[in-house]
């Protein structure tokens, strides 16, 4: 298979020396693992594009890598990019199939920061996704979600593969003395609220100090905004949180921002687009063998790790929130979910999952020529 693909967010951040390299965790996880997997381990001519435009006499959707090699004859096309629903259309009529693939519902709460954002753009994104021989998502929320629109193409769950040799070593396991969370606020302040009831008097009682690892401003070009401290979100002591800036993913890789974190949080609400994210976070605490406590969401069930503040994302009590940490705090009882943990997030590898990407692409292909 002749295979581009293309997402947003490959331009470094000014200043940035790596020139060329991601910055978008979406763009690593959903597109260059398995395009580096196709090429190297199937055999594929797969590339992952720095650039995209449609070919003005063909319609054919055409790549630029960031070495500036052009590719224009790839037979189907990935975006991670929003790309205009009449771009899709031609370049389909021309003979190319193009799959998009979704991490997010194109829905956000009210009281999100994107939402004025997203709502200009739900409609557009929408068209393009019905506008596509095929759809991958890396929830099964989104599956169901997406797949209710009788206009919408096949949908083919695609979970988040991992590479664990990017990670390197696993986090010692001692004496707890942090907790933390990795996350934007910009996107997911209402989700940290989850934490307000309890949080604040657990760090006291514990004598814990907590990490925010993506921390300040954060956007798209033309629309940047800083969101509030998770201090402030999450009602605790400011002075007990340690305040760690959102990276570039290239940075996010090669300086460990979790180092220190003894257990991870990876709180969410109880709406459409919390339930509609994957299990990432859970799979890099893993990776790095760093305990984790989640919500109980559909995604944190399936991966069948870390702890659980209950059953039901609707109904999480603090109490059960406290229940879960109070047991990742034992050291002993870490280790042995850490050595779980890991164990469980191997089998999440590309280099052991990539074959399951060959297979859909290939049905989308066989689809479209039948």
């Amino acid at each position: 298979m002749r295979i581009l693909f293309f997402g947003v967010k490959l331009d470094p951040p000014p200043g940035d020396a790596s020139c060329g390299r991601l910055v978008s965790a979406p763009v690593h996880y959903r597109l260059e693992l398995p395009c580096d997997a196709l090429r190297l381990r199937g055999g594929h001519d797969a590339t992952l594009a720095h650039r995209l435009w449609s070919d003005p006499g063909s319609g054919r959707l055409v790549g630029e890598t960031s070495d500036g090699r052009v590719v224009d004859d790839a037979e189907l096309v990935v975006l991670q990019a929003y790309v205009p629903a009449e771009q899709v259309t031609e370049a389909r009529r021309a003979g190319q199939v193009v799959v998009c693939d979704v991490t997010d519902t194109p829905e956000v709460p009210e009281g999100s920061m994107y939402f004025a954002l997203a709502e200009s753009m739900r409609a557009a994104a929408v068209a393009m996704y019905h506008a596509a021989d095929a759809l991958t998502v890396s929830s099964a929320y989104l599956e169901r979600y997406l797949g209710e629109s009788r206009s919408c193409p096949p949908v083919h769950l695609l979970r988040n593969p991992v590479a664990l040799a990017e990670w390197g070593a696993a986090e010692p396991v001692r004496e707890p003395r942090r907790l933390g969370w990795c996350g934007t606020l910009l996107e997911r302040a209402d989700d940290c609220s989850v934490l307000r009831p309890w949080l604040g008097a657990f760090l006291e009682r514990h004598d814990l100090r907590f990490v925010h690892v993506g921390d300040g401003a954060m956007g798209v070009p033309g629309w940047v905004r800083t969101p509030p401290s998770f201090a402030e979100v999450a009602g605790i002591d400011p002075e007990r949180v340690e305040r760690r800036p959102v990276r570039a993913f290239a940075d996010y890789l090669a300086t460990r921002p979790w180092t220190g974190i003894d257990v991870q949080l990876v709180p969410l609400m109880d709406h459409h687009y919390s339930r509609g994210k994957s299990c990432l976070k859970g799979l890099e605490a893993a990776a790095q063998g760093i305990a984790f406590v989640a919500s109980p969401h559909e995604e944190y069930r399936w991966l069948g790790c870390g702890q659980l503040a209950g059953e039901d994302l609707a109904r999480q009590a603090p109490r059960e929130w406290i229940a879960a940490l109070e047991t990742a705090l034992d050291p002993r009882e870490r280790r042995q979910a850490v050595d779980a943990a890991r164990a469980r997030v191997a089998r999440e590898d590309i280099g052991v999952r990539w074959s399951e990407w060959e297979r859909t692409y290939a049905e989308a292909l066989r689809r479209r020529r039948s």
